[in-house]
């Protein structure tokens, strides 16, 4: 990316991005974006890392912003600090911190949500060399 894409991109991100991430993760490398369609609307796939390229399978965080509207439409956090061994939460549970979330990140999405819920897997990143999950 050069560097003014790179510029647009934290215009379009900063406002989201400072809310989202916690002190170590704004520190994260722009490695990535990505156009394409999700629910009809042309939106951008943003993915940050600890490195300065991207690499496949390693700790990232991605966000998904609506390019009409600049709003947020998807946030992941793959990151080892979230691996737990502990049982899942309920969906119901789930679905209480989608909508607080909502409520206080995106409320425009409140009126039309759509909490998709996955059931528990192993997804192994590769952290320092090492993989872990």
């Amino acid at each position: 990316m050069n560097s003014t894409q790179i510029q647009q991109a934290k215009n379009i991100l900063e406002p989201n991005f400072q809310k989202l991430l916690q002190n170590a993760e704004r520190d994260f490398n722009f490695v990535l974006t990505k156009q394409g369609l999700h629910n009809k609307q042309p939106v951008t796939l943003y993915r940050f890392e600890p490195n300065e390229s991207i690499h496949l399978e390693q700790q990232h965080v991605s966000l998904l912003i609506n390019d009409t509207t600049k709003n947020l439409q998807g946030l992941v956090r793959l990151l080892p600090k979230y691996q737990s061994s502990s049982q899942q939460v309920s969906k119901e549970i789930a679905l209480q911190i989608t909508l607080n979330f909502l409520k206080d990140y995106a409320p425009d999405l409140l009126e039309n949500y759509n909490n998709n819920w996955i059931n528990t897997h192993n997804e192994t990143i590769i952290v320092d060399g090492k993989k872990t999950h």
